[in-house]
């Protein structure tokens, strides 16, 4: 699948983390994934992979949305995922058919309501825009993700055969200690 990930802040916070985190899953799942940020952002070292830079100073700029709307058009994407409310609003008023997924980052909602599909970072904010009338199936919580470095990969070891569970009950203390 083709994937455009969108940011265009200027930062360097959570939301640009979690944008280059979104870059790197998303090529581990052999997507391939184009990114289009700021001119001025200084994630451009960070990422890796084809990417874009667009020159955008407010989200009606005339010529940035030109300058997108020609991406779009040399690389037919399937999908366009967004981080910001500048990307939110942005691509959704340019992207023609091509579905829009939102990660929802702040509880600034205005933006974000343009696109087909939120991603909400946490559940209290996911709640939140339910409770102010988003459609549930078009809502999905997934927590930003972690880099767990090397040292603590996980070796699956077998397990004996057969499996022992043991259990010790205190009728009097009514309590149960599991060992």
């Amino acid at each position: 699948m083709k994937i455009l990930n969108v940011t265009l802040t200027t930062r360097l916070g959570g939301l640009e983390q979690a944008f280059l985190d979104y870059n790197e899953a998303l090529k581990i799942t052999y997507n391939d994934v184009i990114s289009i940020i700021h001119k001025s952002s200084p994630i451009e070292k960070l990422i890796k992979g084809q990417f874009y830079q667009i020159n955008i100073f407010s989200k009606y700029d005339p010529f940035a949305l030109f300058k997108l709307k020609q991406i779009l058009a040399e690389q037919t994407p399937d999908l366009i995922i967004t981080h910001g409310n500048r990307a939110h609003y942005t691509m959704s008023k340019i992207h023609g058919s091509i579905p829009v997924i939102g990660v929802c980052h702040t509880y600034s909602f205005e933006q974000i309501k343009h696109c087909d599909y939120i991603i909400s970072v946490n559940k209290d904010m996911r709640n939140c825009l339910l409770n102010l009338g988003y459609n549930p199936n078009k809502i999905f919580y997934i927590p930003n993700m972690i880099r767990l470095p090397e040292s603590l990969s996980y070796n699956r070891t077998a397990l004996q055969q057969p499996l022992i569970i043991g259990l010790i009950g205190l009728k009097k203390l009514k309590e149960w200690i599991f060992l």
